[in-house]
């Protein structure tokens, strides 16, 4: 008798070679986007640092040295447009999550430096 087909262990391995030939493209696809959520999410943060420094252009500095500028502080400047201020991270809202800049003179090079964090204790 000439059987022509495939056994059921020809078969599971074939399905089991094409499920680990397809998870490549996965595992690249999705490093890929991680990158990219990092890069847009640094080229937030210098937007976000270039319109703190806009600010204490505009507004000098506060009593305290070093202070504390809010993300919403920069929105209420109409620096910033509250909608667009997502961390493209996890989605979150950067002004409801109370994300904001340090911002210290430094006397010895008469400059501001400028720290930013997505988690201020005012």
């Amino acid at each position: 008798m000439n059987n022509k087909g495939f056994t059921l262990i020809e078969m599971v391995a074939a399905i089991i070679m094409i499920l680990m030939i397809s998870t490549i493209p996965f595992v690249i696809v999705n490093k890929q986007i991680e990158e990219s959520k990092h890069n847009a999410y640094l080229e937030q943060i210098d937007l976000y640092e270039r319109k703190a420094r806009e600010w204490v252009l505009l507004n000098g500095t506060k009593e305290d040295n070093p202070f504390t500028l809010t993300l919403k502080e920069l929105v209420d400047a109409k620096l910033l447009e509250e909608g667009k201020l997502i961390n493209p991270k996890n989605k979150a809202n950067l002004v409801e999550e109370g994300a904001c800049f340090f911002v210290e003179y430094v006397e010895d090079t008469k400059t501001f430096t400028y720290t930013y964090s997505e988690e201020c204790v005012n």
